[in-house]
């Protein structure tokens, strides 16, 4: 029952984390990418410091106190990424957007190398080069060449930068801290990052109520509903488990653009995101090369 409990949560979570692309790109181009991100925050930090306030009411104290490091993960992880994927959703369809999102763990594995002096083996290797091996097959069409605008994939890959960055972050620096608290105080100061820039780039114009309620579900389902779901899942099932939804997440976005916003389902969407995941599985050592061993006679 546990175990059913267990993968019922995880389609959830990968379900809502990928219907995000496709709100946002139903969202971003009338309230911009700025004023969208921000709204979410804020939604999000009334959510989960609700959820620290009567659960552990002495976290918010740690919250104020470790504010210069809960900004940089603020920074990091929600409010530099979540910003550029809003202003990437003007260009890229769901789908796409999902598979090189799920690249993250990928740029994390290759940060603790360099940063932290992480081992970096074989097969994590092999899986980086097939990782971008796939998000190259994306852009590219065997019959007219590049297929998608390659500055918006950069954009959306550095991103997926950010998202490494914050992970070692965490990883070297955040270990005292309970991750429900790190969730709470970097969506704060992650609205008060954003504070200044969305003001400076409000729409001057009124949304509509379908861009209005994407902006509401995007704050109070993708970021304080998903984000307590998924350390939720960290603490009944761990860390490996909960990261499962890297891999399902992509199937989710793809599946909700063609049904409501009739993108395309096109074969190298397909391949290339399976060569993706199968490079990110590489990478993060779910799946594992085993070297052959000669015996000595």
């Amino acid at each position: 029952m546990m175990q059913l409990k267990w993968v019922f949560e995880l389609l959830l979570l990968s379900a809502i984390w990928g219907s995000s692309f496709m709100f946002m790109r139903i969202a971003s181009p009338e309230i911009g990418a700025m004023p969208l991100t921000f709204i979410r925050c804020v939604i999000a930090t009334v959510i989960l410091g609700a959820i620290v306030y009567f659960t552990r009411k002495t976290e918010l104290r740690l919250i104020l106190r470790h504010w210069f490091l809960l900004t940089a993960l603020a920074i990091t992880n929600t409010a530099l990424p979540f910003s550029l994927w809003a202003y990437v959703s003007l260009f890229l369809e769901s789908g796409t957007m999902g598979i090189i999102n799920a690249t993250a763990p990928m740029f994390g594995v290759l940060i603790a190398f360099f940063w932290l002096g992480e081992k970096l083996t074989s097969g994590a290797l092999l899986g980086l080069v097939l990782g971008f091996l796939g998000v190259a097959m994306l852009l590219i069409d065997p019959a007219s060449g590049l297929s998608l605008d390659i500055v918006p994939v950069l954009i959306g890959l550095f991103a997926c930068v950010n998202y490494g960055l914050a992970a070692c972050i965490s990883k070297a620096y955040a270990e005292g801290l309970r991750p429900m608290t790190i969730a709470a105080g970097s969506q704060l100061y992650s609205s008060l990052v954003l504070l200044p820039f969305a003001l400076m780039s409000w729409p001057e114009q009124a949304a509509s109520a379908e861009a209005w309620s994407s902006t509401l579900f995007l704050g109070v389902a993708c970021s304080g509903f998903a984000f307590y779901l998924y350390y939720k899942l960290i603490a009944e099932q761990g860390i490996a488990k909960a990261l499962t939804n890297m891999y399902l997440l992509p199937l989710f976005a793809i599946l909700w653009g063609a049904l409501f916003l009739n993108e395309q389902l096109q074969l190298k969407t397909f391949v290339g995101g399976a060569v993706v995941l199968l490079g990110i599985a590489l990478t993060t050592g779910l799946v594992r090369v085993e070297k052959r061993r000669t015996a000595k006679a």
